[in-house]
């Protein structure tokens, strides 16, 4: 089950074989885009961002493998299959060498097309999670070792401002200045302690059932103070649902990632917005699963970005550390088995989904529609 449609983009100079190909695409819930030149797949995949490419080999403007490598600057993880008349394995081995991932000689049928897809598409998820799995456990080696050369200078910094402030005069400037200090003595541990929370190894402790409306109920109410010290006109809105089954789950962690989500969706607005908390029961044979769903009506995220939202270290906000939602991502995907996701438009807003099964402990969420 996939997540969401995938968007495809097709390239061929047939118009009636791309209405042939975009039918068959839409018989899985994909959602089709159609180029009939190398210029105008380019021009496409760099403006809609596809999650896919079928790229004629043959094109009246561009040779396919320099359209391939054109893409491939647009996005080197982009999955591309090669759909061509004149198939032999010299041919195929080229297209790979190239960076496509699989192959397809014309005529094709639909079930070969569909399979080479949808093969693809897992493929390309496969790679993308091993590349992200390297990335933490990269990150996860390092930040202990950061910590620890910022904490040790913080406490010899923080006992001699203990000592400066004893014996200051009081003047202002001098006051301020200690504040100064004062602040980023507290940034910087804040930053320390969300390195150590990054690098622990991931375990299921401190399980038990909890109640998803619960635990929207009570973060709503502890994150009001923070939604007044914004200074903005923000209503909170929640829509949630009856007789919503238990997840298996640590509520302290849950509730950590709540609050955090509903912070950025604070911040995502700028004077005044929405921000609609939902609880969802999902079923999905033979599994169940509850979302809670934070709307909000903020400034949106690029596409660009949208890539890079739990990567650690990454952050738009002047203040930021960047670790907030990489944490999150930990929590629910690998101490609850369950997935984070994120949709976004700019100008009109932010959906973040938090999926977790409902089950009995040690089941893993693989796919979620």
């Amino acid at each position: 089950m996939r997540d969401k449609a995938k968007r495809i983009l097709v390239c061929d100079d047939n118009v009636d074989f791309l209405k042939v190909v975009a039918e068959m695409l839409k018989t899985c819930g994909h959602e089709p885009f159609m180029a009939k030149t190398g210029n105008q797949a380019l021009q496409k995949a760099a403006k809609l961002g596809p999650d896919l490419v079928l790229l004629d080999y043959r094109l009246p403007d561009m040779d396919g493998a320099e359209v391939l490598r054109e893409l491939r600057r647009i996005d080197d993880k982009l999955p591309i299959i090669i759909m061509t008349g004149f198939g032999h394995e010299k041919l195929a081995a080229q297209v790979i060498k190239l960076g496509a991932m699989d192959y397809l000689v014309k005529p094709f049928k639909s079930g070969e097309l569909l399979h080479s897809v949808e093969h693809t598409l897992q493929q390309a998820e496969k790679e993308r999670q091993k590349a992200e799995l390297e990335k933490f456990v990269f990150w996860g080696k390092l930040f202990p070792m950061v910590a620890h050369e910022i904490r040790t200078p913080l406490h010899s910094i923080g006992g001699a401002l203990t000592l400066i402030k004893s014996r200051h005069q009081g003047d202002e400037t001098t006051v301020r200045a200690l504040q100064i200090i004062h602040e980023e003595i507290v940034r910087l541990n804040e930053f320390v302690n969300q390195c150590l929370d990054f690098s622990r190894p991931s375990a299921r402790e401190g399980l038990t059932n909890v109640d998803l409306n619960e635990t929207v109920n009570s973060c709503v109410q502890l994150i009001t103070p923070f939604f007044l010290s914004e200074a903005k006109k923000i209503t909170v809105k929640k829509r949630l649902e009856k007789c919503l089954p238990p997840v298996f789950g640590n509520p302290y962690e849950i509730k950590q990632v709540l609050i955090n989500l509903l912070k950025n969706a604070v911040e995502a607005i700028p004077t005044s917005g929405q921000i609609m908390v939902e609880t969802v029961h999902r079923k999905e044979e033979p599994e169940e699963f509850a979302d809670i769903r934070v709307l909000d009506t903020g400034v949106g995220i690029t596409q660009e970005d949208l890539g890079e939202l739990f990567t650690p270290f990454f952050s738009k906000k002047r203040s930021g550390i960047g670790l907030g939602l990489a944490i999150c991502k930990k929590i629910i995907e690998e101490n609850h088995g369950g997935r984070i996701r994120v949709e976004s438009e700019l100008s009109k807003g932010t959906t973040i989904t938090v999926t977790l099964p409902v089950g009995p402990p040690g089941e893993s969420l693989e796919e979620v529609s």
